[in-house]
């Protein structure tokens, strides 16, 4: 569904706001981006909190926060309420990526559980297929569209994932926690 709201931002907001409320589309597709990321990276928030790291996520998610701030003073004024969501993305995205660098670091293993590889083939292979039926479908009724769209995406990210199995165990199993 979100790389259907990345491909096809203004389809979504006229499906679910209407007509002539789809002005937050490219801002809404942005803010995708950065929660795609974050789904991508893991839990790695609760791995930490419970695996005893509070602080380190803590010191993460502040300097992602100051990061956010600073970067929506900067964007905000230039780029309005795409720039906002920008910087809102990469903040959401560095939490994520820095928080599952620390979970490898701190207890030896991704918090995703996947290969990266796998779900990037996935996710590059779904945005292909999906940008072709957004080609060939650009006239038709946005509710047909849009659940065209969905079910080519989820149909699309299975037949790519699923094949590609699970991810090979670490032969070395997981490391010692670094105390």
């Amino acid at each position: 569904a979100g790389i259907v709201m990345i491909a096809a931002p203004s389809t979504v907001t006229t499906v679910l706001l209407g007509t002539g409320d789809s002005r937050g589309a490219e801002a809404m597709a942005v803010l995708t981006i950065g929660q795609l990321v974050n789904v991508g990276t893991g839990a790695s928030g609760v791995l930490l909190t419970m695996g005893g790291s509070e602080r380190s996520w803590g010191v993460i998610t502040a300097t992602a926060m100051a990061a956010s701030l600073v970067l929506v003073a900067v964007l905000t004024p230039r780029w309005g309420m795409v720039g906002t969501a920008s910087a809102v993305a990469v903040g959401v995205s560095g939490m994520s990526v820095a928080g599952a660098g620390w979970v490898r670091y701190r207890f030896g293993y991704w918090p995703s559980g996947r290969e990266f590889g796998n779900v990037a083939m996935a996710a590059m292979s779904t945005i292909v297929v999906v940008g072709g039926f957004l080609a060939v479908g650009r006239d038709w009724p946005p509710l047909a569209l849009l659940t065209v769209l969905t079910v080519v995406a989820y149909v699309a990210w299975a037949g790519t994932l699923v094949p590609s199995g699970p991810a090979p165990a670490d032969p070395q199993g997981p490391r010692r926690p670094v105390h």
